[in-house]
């Protein structure tokens, strides 16, 4: 059992820690703020639905509380047992804020390269093939664009369980005696690193999965808002049929017909032969 102003200092230094790392993670989710929507970008649903709610810069401060206290604590109830001499917790956390800075560092330095409007498009597109194909269809495309993401989402679970497994078990690199202690704490810093980055991994195989979840919820509102009346025309079966095999073929949930349909010198709907609008 460790001394109360041992557990108290683990404390301190987690919180302290923990707010420093996380700041550059606030700092480019601002910037990012400013030039695109991040109801449509940002993975984490709780900063989207608390920013819609009462603005980006107090949800962040409100997080930020909670998550720094939960992570204190936590290395605080660590230190009673386990030495590590370093916050445990709050170094793994940490760090996982700042490799979600340098994506959004790299997300910032494509839309500078791309512009506003072309980033944009290009992730509509991407949110409409993730939508219109099922679960294993979802997995394949994301394979297909980042097939690291994919690998550490079923790899990094079980690593980490083992890894976590070592240090409580073992109690590895605890620190024991004094003059070891200056050889185990960087062992432990660069232990929590690989730690983060394992755990981060696969979010950016899990992000665009939340992501085309909210894309099309957002487009069917939008869609049902926007819609003025119901269209209904014929088709030939054929045409049904070879669209229905495609989509199977394809592991689709939705089939896309496309039908031309003008306007008319009234400013209505102007049907192909054969439709009729009700």
């Amino acid at each position: 059992m460790e001394p109360l102003s041992y557990v108290a200092a683990i404390f301190i230094l987690s919180f302290v820690t923990y707010s420093f790392l996380r700041q550059f993670d606030e700092k480019s989710t601002a910037e990012l703020d400013k030039v695109i929507d991040l109801q449509k970008h940002e993975i984490n649903p709780t900063i989207t639905w608390l920013s819609a709610r009462i603005g980006l810069k107090r949800a962040m401060r409100l997080t930020w509380i909670i998550i720094a206290t939960g992570v204190a604590t936590g290395d605080a109830y660590i230190a009673t047992g386990f030495p590590y001499g370093v916050p445990i917790l709050a170094l793994i956390v940490g760090f996982g804020h700042v490799l979600a800075a340098a994506s959004n560092k790299h997300v910032s330095y494509l839309v500078n390269k791309l512009g506003v409007e072309e980033f944009e498009r290009e992730h509509d597109e991407r949110m409409q093939e993730l939508a219109r194909v099922n679960f294993v269809g979802k997995l394949r495309l994301i394979y297909k664009a980042n097939p690291t993401s994919i690998l550490m989402l079923f790899v990094a679970t079980p690593l980490v369980a083992a890894l976590g497994y070592a240090m409580v078990a073992t109690e590895l690199f605890t620190v024991i005696s004094v003059p070891f202690k200056f050889v185990v704490i960087p062992l432990n810093v660069a232990f929590c690193f690989i730690i983060a980055t394992l755990v981060i991994q696969p979010a950016f195989a899990i992000g665009p999965l939340m992501l085309s979840r909210r894309y099309s919820k957002r487009h069917a509102a939008v869609t049902a808002d926007s819609a003025p009346s119901t269209v209904s025309i014929q088709v030939p079966v054929t045409v049904v049929t070879a669209a229905l095999e495609s989509a199977r073929k394809n592991g689709e949930l939705s089939v896309r017909i496309t039908i031309p349909i003008s306007l008319s010198d009234s400013g209505g709907p102007k049907l192909p032969p054969g439709g009729e609008q009700r």
